[in-house]
């Protein structure tokens, strides 16, 4: 078989497990992904393992969870144990996680740039949706399916680029799964955050408003080292879809910042 056989081989072989992936069922590894989410808590709540410094300030994590608890009744997994965590971190370490199985850690230094609580609201229901979209199953699969093609999603995206310069159809792979499929998870969570921000009583309109401040923050870059990692949708193109989807909604009353708010903001300043 001569190289260009393979390669169209090989291409075939990625649409079609791509295309496996979406259809998969998934309700199979829920069990799984919450006994990953409880052992991960578990770690948390330790205080043991040094990437993962829980903040020192009891007061500030339950203030945050108390904002935190009335977003999650937007999820349909009800079944789930919601969790949320304030993790201790450098400055510039604007970012939170979705764990899966219910388990959500927001990083101190994003409360800083918040304009507000429904900026911070939006970051959680962000985070939610990824759990309700079961992102972090779906990320299981898309990462064995790359690593059939010689993709590790955890190597540095510098080795990554190498590889793909080496074989054209590693950078179809990646095309297909990686970003593509990654960026409509994106696009399903911010979709989601909007729906919370409106739920909740908060004003959906500003949802796109956190994305408008890191632009600020980091003006002419859409790969910023935070909730927007490469394979992110752009900033432009997250803050107009949100901004779409919240002309859905009737506008109400807008939630105004709570006291838990202003204690989180005081406690971790």
């Amino acid at each position: 078989m001569n190289n260009d056989s393979t390669r169209r081989s090989v291409i075939k072989g990625v649409f079609a497990s791509a295309l496996a992936l979406a259809a998969t069922p998934l309700w199979a590894e829920i069990e799984d992904e919450q006994q990953k989410a409880d052992h991960f808590w578990s770690i948390y709540l330790s205080g043991n393992d040094p990437g993962l410094r829980r903040h020192p300030n009891r007061e500030a994590e339950a203030a945050l969870q108390a904002i935190a608890a009335p977003l999650y009744k937007s999820s349909t997994r009800s079944n789930l144990k919601w969790r949320i965590g304030l993790l201790s971190v450098d400055p510039q370490d604007i970012n939170a996680y979705a764990m899966g199985g219910g388990v959500i850690m927001i990083n101190d230094a994003l409360l800083k740039v918040c304009t507000g609580e429904t900026d911070l609201a939006t970051v959680i229901g962000h985070e939610i949706g990824h759990i309700e979209h079961r992102h972090s199953i779906k990320r299981m699969y898309s990462t064995e399916v790359l690593s059939r093609y010689g993709i590790n999603p955890n190597m540095d995206r510098a080795v990554v680029a190498e590889a793909l310069r080496r074989k054209l159809h590693l950078l179809v792979a990646d095309k297909v799964i990686y970003q593509s499929y990654k960026r409509l998870w994106e696009y399903e969570a911010d979709a989601f955050a909007v729906r919370v921000l409106n739920n909740s009583g908060y004003d959906p309109a500003l949802g796109p408003v956190f994305f408008e401040t890191l632009m600020n923050l980091y003006p002419g870059r859409d790969d910023i080292a935070t909730c927007l990692v490469n394979t992110h949708p752009e900033n432009h193109d997250r803050i107009a879809r949100m901004r779409a989807l919240a002309k859905g909604y009737a506008r109400g009353a807008s939630r105004r910042d709570s006291a838990h708010y202003r204690k989180l903001i005081e406690l971790t300043a």
